[in-house]
């Protein structure tokens, strides 16, 4: 379940964000680079949940939450106006769909301790500390960027107690397949 809750909330940042920021960028059209738009859409909002945290330090749950909030009205703005059938009409739900049954199989949650712990280590810290620049520990990736932790831990915030998240989860997802009963009605 958390991987498709995982999932649901990159698409929904990636959409969002994408749409929003389209207003700032060029005027193209999204067809045929669906996915690119998605990845860019979510990696701009990393950027964004980053800029928040800025001006909410030891809030990085909050600009979590804040940006997915933004993404979510950007997303409906995007249904709203029909800029999102473009997307909708997209290879890349069929390579979504057959990545389905490994989303739903494979369940891994990066805050588990593994043989890569070392590499985790800086986002654990990010969660359990609520910021970006915590407390010094003796860690080998210290001084990377921190937005490579900040992709890691994202999703960290959005794993709530399960019988909470399976009610989200549902919600969330059929809002956001909302849109394709329009599509299947044309």
């Amino acid at each position: 379940m958390d991987s498709l809750i995982i999932c649901l909330v990159f698409n929904i940042v990636g959409i969002g964000i994408s749409y929003l920021l389209n207003f700032i960028g060029p005027k193209e059209k999204i067809s045929g680079k669906t996915g690119t738009l998605i990845f860019f859409g979510f990696l701009g909002g990393m950027l964004l949940t980053y800029t928040l945290w800025l001006f909410l330090p030891y809030s990085l749950n909050i600009a979590c939450y804040i940006i997915f909030v933004i993404a979510a009205i950007g997303l409906a703005l995007s249904i709203k106006n029909g800029e999102i059938e473009s997307v909708l009409k997209s290879d890349y739900w069929i390579v979504l769909l057959l990545l389905l049954p490994f989303i739903i199989l494979v369940q891994y949650n990066p805050g588990s301790w593994d043989e890569f712990s070392h590499w985790l280590l800086l986002p654990k810290a990010f969660y359990y500390q609520l910021t970006l620049t915590p407390t010094p520990i003796e860690c080998s990736t210290s001084d990377y960027t921190p937005l490579w932790a900040l992709q890691a831990v994202f999703f960290q915030f959005f794993l709530f107690h399960q019988i909470l998240m399976n009610q989200l989860f549902l919600l969330l997802g059929l809002a956001f397949f909302y849109p394709f009963y329009f599509l299947l009605k044309k």
